[in-house]
């Protein structure tokens, strides 16, 4: 039987401190983690927290990455959405059951 929720956990490096871990739970319903820079303005609801994937970094593009859960293709495909940018190095593959 193929899951029916994806937890994602991302943790920092151990060099850098002032980092949380994050957990984030996908869902048929909320299959998409958007990964970008945080904004200064909270009205725009790209507020850095322990359930996101917003950042305080000023080398990130706003819409920098995205995971998707496929739950119905049995997929989790990781996607950047901004080739050209600064961090394009490692972030790219599938993850099959």
């Amino acid at each position: 039987m193929w899951l029916n929720a994806v937890i994602i956990k991302l943790i920092a490096d151990d060099n850098i401190k002032d980092l949380p871990k994050r957990t984030i739970t996908l869902t048929q319903h909320n299959n998409i983690l958007q990964i970008g820079r945080a904004s200064k303005v909270a009205t725009k609801g790209f507020v850095a927290a322990t359930d996101n994937a917003w950042f305080d970094s000023p080398v990130m593009s706003r819409n920098h990455a995205e995971i998707v859960a496929g739950f119905d293709e049995k997929v989790i495909p990781i996607s950047l959405l901004k080739p050209q940018s600064l961090l394009t190095d490692c972030l790219s593959g599938r993850l099959h059951s």
